[in-house]
């Protein structure tokens, strides 16, 4: 779930504007921030004890990265704290994440409360400040009973000066959190190793990457990608154009952004079709946003495919989120694991009210009535008419990121407040940008053909719109 909240660029913000606290009566929800950084990739390392050169890979992702991402249990009744060493051999109830920075495999065993055995120790930097242990950092013992066992020692890795994207698009909210194994996509002629995630540009854009998730590596690749596909079809290609082919092996377990060749036009509202093949593996992590342990599902019936080639060479697709094809026995909807990554070659239009005959669902983020309002589709929405739907504000209880104004990209993103006090919502947006016009328009339902109208965006509930968009003009 950290892996998919950097991956969709929800984060990391600096602390100082969403501070750690320790204490349940300090929490408060984090606001809606613009993040310092953006992550592409995601390395992810085997876990200590998985086998007997797992300890020299930590080390040399260390060297290769500066500092891996680990999991731990902490109890403070194995914290020696006069040698700031840790060597737990219980079972503490706490989890908890810290970030190991090196070693030494002198560090000597009697430095701890209990005796681990044998020398040798992980430095490591904790969260809690640098007041506390050796300036904010303890060491933990070879021995340790939980450290780097508890999930994949993890580096995040930002993007690079040519990942310069403007739009993130994937059904992944919450990562690969559910992982679907062959008891569930096998049958008789042989497993599901094809999947596709159908998209929709939301303006003039190209298609430059797209990002994988792989728990197993090295892990060979084909990425096909169709441009003008019917959304909703049978097959997440039908009636599309095959624009590129492009093949390779991702190197390392975690999430992988591949570069296609050459950039892919894509026109305004133009659905196009990332598929995505395993090559000699029967094995894969297909599953993600819809486990409903996890989250609220947001994904619907034409977005998602899995499917497997014939003995024959034909693809045969099924919908992944359609229960009508029982691919999953327990009847739920699956969102995968693959994200498109585009540019915007023209200037998004300026101002101009939503036409009629708009259906409300471009340029439009997904709150769902109940549960937790997962934003469908594009992580953050980008353009001039930036827009939101909930059913009678009902879900709309706190500020969503919109998307930069095209006219000043280097601007903080617009957001938008939602007060409901009195049970009516109350509208408002920040920053006011000099010179620029901010109109509300709302409509009744998105069936298509339902007109817009402009709404009074202090109450805009006397209206009767239940939806509502935002347009910036010039």
């Amino acid at each position: 779930m950290s892996a998919a909240y950097l991956l969709r660029w929800g984060g990391a913000v600096a602390e100082s504007n969403d501070v750690y606290v320790t204490t349940l009566a300090d929490w408060t929800q984090s606001p809606m921030l613009v993040p310092e950084m953006r992550v592409q990739n995601v390395v992810q390392f085997p876990m200590l004890g998985a086998s007997n050169t797992s300890t020299q890979e930590l080390k040399s992702a260390i060297m290769s990265y500066g500092a891996v991402g680990v999991a731990m249990r902490w109890g403070g009744s194995y914290y020696h704290s006069a040698s700031n060493a840790y060597y737990c051999y219980g079972t503490p109830i706490e989890g908890h994440a810290v970030t190991v920075v090196g070693w030494n495999d002198d560090f000597p065993h009697t430095a701890f409360k209990v005796d681990p055995g044998v020398d040798g120790a992980w430095l490591v930097k904790n969260s809690w400040g640098g007041s506390w242990g050796d300036n904010g950092c303890f060491w933990v013992s070879y021995n340790d009973k939980w450290f780097g066992k508890l999930m994949y020692p993890t580096v995040f890795i930002p993007a690079a000066e040519d990942e310069d994207y403007d739009v993130v698009r994937g059904y992944d909210r919450c990562g690969s959190v559910y992982d679907v194994t062959a008891t569930y996509y096998t049958n008789s002629l042989c497993y599901y190793d094809l999947q596709a995630s159908v998209f929709t540009s939301t303006w003039n854009e190209e298609l430059a990457a797209v990002g994988l998730y792989s728990d197993i590596y090295p892990s060979h690749y084909e990425i096909s990608i169709y441009t003008n596909v019917v959304k909703g079809a049978a097959t997440p290609v039908e009636g599309g154009a095959l624009a590129c082919v492009k093949s390779g092996v991702i190197e390392h377990g975690g999430f992988t952004t591949i570069h296609l060749d050459s950039p892919i036009p894509l026109a305004d509202t133009n659905s196009f079709a990332v598929v995505y093949r395993q090559i000699g593996h029967y094995r894969q992590t297909i599953v993600s946003c819809t486990y409903i342990g996890y989250c609220h599902p947001t994904n619907y019936p034409g977005n998602c495919y899995v499917g497997y080639v014939t003995n024959a060479g034909t693809n045969v697709w099924l919908d992944a989120c359609d229960e009508a094809n029982n691919v999953d026995p327990t009847d739920e909807g699956w969102g995968l694991c693959i994200k498109a990554y585009t540019r915007f070659t023209k200037g998004a239009p300026k101002g101009d009210a939503p036409p009629s005959s708009e259906d409300g669902a471009r340029m439009m983020s997904d709150l769902a009535d109940a549960g937790w309002p997962w934003l469908q589709e594009t992580s953050t929405t980008f353009g001039a008419a930036a827009g939101f739907v909930g059913a009678n504000g009902r879900s709309l209880w706190a500020n969503w990121l919109l998307g930069l104004d095209p006219a000043s990209p280097e601007a903080r993103d617009v957001v938008l407040s939602i007060d409901m006090a009195g049970g009516t919502p109350s509208i408002s947006w920040t920053p006011s940008l000099p010179g620029r016009t901010y109109i509300l328009y709302g409509c009744d339902s998105l069936s298509p053909g339902d007109a817009w109208r402009e709404v009074d965006p202090a109450d805009p509930g006397a209206t009767g719109a239940h939806y509502f968009r935002l347009a910036i003009g010039q």
